[in-house]
């Protein structure tokens, strides 16, 4: 079974991507699955082997940033300009 799921990107994030797509001639849809099941295979290992990771450092995948406070996945730079404030 498959389920609809509506997300809210930028607009040149999203241009980006499907330009990227394309010439990878790949879907969207493709890809954001692709990065799901990694994603979650990840979080299950680490969960399976009951390890905690406790840093003062964010959590990072890639050149994203995880904000501690909101669990929302933001650029390196976006998560710098916020911590300043």
């Amino acid at each position: 079974m498959t389920v609809l799921m509506n997300i809210r990107v930028p607009n040149d994030l999203k241009n980006l991507f499907q330009s990227k797509c394309r010439s990878h001639h790949s879907y969207m849809t493709t890809e954001l699955i692709r990065f799901m099941k990694e994603f979650t295979k990840e979080e299950n290992v680490i969960t399976f082997n009951q390890q905690t990771i406790n840093t003062s450092e964010p959590e990072r995948w890639g050149h994203l940033v995880k904000d501690p406070n909101t669990q929302t996945w933001m650029t390196i730079n976006e998560y710098n300009k916020k911590n300043e404030m």
